[in-house]
């Protein structure tokens, strides 16, 4: 139940007849983390006077900047239970609403040699609060008047409460009862079990879906060692094999107050919700939980596209990738700015390139994958026609790599520096949105003042760290993803390199392998020579980017 980006974490499912509703999940909070906070407001970089060297001079930095996030986002605070459960809060006190977060720091890249056990554990715990609130009906949530919603991250099981501040103490019991001592009932595991199951097997039949799977098993393919985020989701096959007791096992190891968090945005303050967590949890008990050890898995160093078989598709979907650095690194500002310049808007590069080359009818955006450790995947995401395939992808990859051959300009970095800035006003709109933001820090390990350091760095930042931080990370070859109709594909695909055509009905097992061939068609005019991508250097002409 997790996946790539923004955009991709499981459905939650209703966890009340009456007050509990389904709903999609989002990473849109991860993403506001990696994306969003930026710094300076839009409009405080005064525009350079025209003059013919204008974008040959250095930015020049603005003042101080006029607001700060943890100003911004309300009074907070933080805390720690005897017992080892981190407390965090955002006070505001607007409305008499209040967001919960209860967060065990152990998601999908926990589930180890049992791909699926942490996602159908919390669908088994969901399904049990649904059973009760059928059995008592008038009580617990449903008397609330509050909303549940129970999600399984790639980092994270989230248990997620929209509440009035009003019922704070009959909020909190209810997340205790899932967390310390559920009562495991085997009907409601087989039936968890067939939900999933049903679920994945309509995910067979998405191609965003399929190229999230493939991308992320090669991104972080790896030997002698598993990655912990090798696998976006289980498949049928490894959800059949898993168990009752393997489900209750992994609850009592990682549902522990040493590896859970409880975060609260709006209308309490940090003293209430220590005294509400501690009559709560007070009595919690758990071990310490070590966490999943990621580790950057060894780069490609030829480029060849995984094709999944999707017969009779008439589009196709595209996905290019790499990783970078992590959340932590210097360098990460950096790389957040090259992202945003290739593919963050429709004045982007990736867009410009293809309006260049006649692709309008393409899908583009792109993004960085939300991870809490070790490196940061890159994305670029396109659907376009059958027929359009290869020479979309031609764009792509050459944009891709050529974001290291020529630097951005003043008027590229101002550009972006906005946008960043403008979302991270966004992050705060809402209390529900704010706790998203919340979370991601506290699993990344960060503290408040995060986006403040963040925004410090970016108004700092020139073309060449941007330059310096695409060569780093984007000269070698990425890995491509392809979803479409095998029988058209092939041949054009081939063109930038090896193809290894794959069964999602067989567990993506390999069907095929198809040498490269440089020469192949791509389908339609070529607006430039594709290169050679067994070494893998794309170059774009000078004339490709505005100045």
């Amino acid at each position: 139940m997790s996946a790539v980006g923004a955009p991709r974490v499981a459905p939650s499912r209703a966890a009340g007849p009456r007050v509990l509703r389904r709903l999609r999940r989002s990473t849109a909070g991860w993403l506001l983390l990696l994306h969003a906070c930026a710094g300076a407001t839009p409009g405080t970089d005064v525009p350079e006077k025209a003059r013919p060297d204008a974008e040959a001079l250095p930015p020049r930095l603005g003042a101080k900047l006029p607001w700060s996030f943890s100003a911004t986002a309300g009074q907070g605070g933080q805390a720690r239970l005897d017992n080892g459960l981190s407390l965090r809060v955002l006070e505001r006190r607007a409305l008499p609403l209040l967001e919960l977060r209860l967060v065990i720091a152990s998601g999908s890249a926990s589930d180890g040699d049992r791909p699926g056990v942490a996602a159908l554990t919390l669908g088994a715990l969901e399904l049990m609060a649904e059973l009760a609130a059928d059995r008592e009906p008038g009580s617990r949530a449903e008397a609330l008047g509050a909303s549940l919603r129970l999600q399984a991250r790639r980092d994270a099981c989230v248990l997620a409460l929209t509440l009035p501040s009003a019922a704070l103490r009959e909020g909190l019991a209810l997340l205790a009862s899932l967390s310390l001592s559920p009562s495991w009932a085997p009907a409601a595991f087989e039936t968890a079990r067939a939900r999933e199951l049903a679920r994945l097997h309509s995910s067979l039949q998405r191609p965003g879906w399929l190229a999230e799977h493939a991308l992320f098993a090669e991104l972080f393919r790896s030997a002698p060692r598993q990655h912990p985020y090798a696998h976006a989701s289980a498949l049928p096959s490894e959800l059949q094999r898993l168990t009752l007791e393997g489900s209750k096992s992994w609850h009592e190891r990682h549902f522990s107050p040493r590896n859970a968090s409880l975060l609260a945005v709006g209308d309490v303050s940090l003293a209430e919700l220590q005294a509400a967590a501690q009559r709560a949890f007070g009595g919690w008990q758990g071990q310490a939980v070590e966490a999943p050890a990621p580790f950057t898995p060894q780069a490609p160093t030829r480029l060849k596209t995984l094709l999944v078989q999707r017969a009779g598709a008439s589009r196709s979907e595209l996905r290019v990738a790499t990783l970078g650095p992590a959340r932590i690194a210097t360098d990460w500002p950096a790389f957040a700015a090259a992202q945003w310049l290739l593919g963050g808007d429709d004045s982007s590069r990736l867009r410009r390139e293809l309006t260049r080359r006649g692709e309008l009818a393409v899908d583009l955006r792109s993004f960085l994958v939300p991870v809490a450790q070790g490196a940061t995947p890159l994305v670029i995401e396109a659907a376009t026609s059958t027929e359009r395939t290869g020479l979309t992808l031609a764009a792509l990859l050459d944009s891709f790599g050529a974001l290291a051959e020529k630097m951005p300009s003043q008027r590229e970095l101002r550009a972006a520096r906005a946008q960043l800035a403008a979302s991270t006003l966004r992050a705060l709109d809402t209390s529900a949105s704010a706790a998203e933001l919340l979370l991601a820090q506290q699993l990344s390990g960060l503290s408040s003042k995060a986006a403040d350091e963040l925004s410090s760095q970016l108004a700092l930042l020139g073309p060449k760290d941007v330059e310096r931080s695409a060569r780093r990370y984007l000269q070698g070859p990425p890995v491509v993803v392809v979803v479409g109709d095998a029988a058209q594909l092939v041949t054009p695909l081939s063109r930038f390199g090896q193809v290894h055509v794959l069964d999602p009905q067989r567990d993506f097992q390999t069907e095929r392998v198809v040498s490269q061939d440089p020469t192949a068609p791509l389908e339609g005019p070529v607006a430039a020579p594709a290169p050679d991508r067994a070494s893998f250097s794309p170059t774009m002409q000078d004339d490709r980017c505005c100045g």
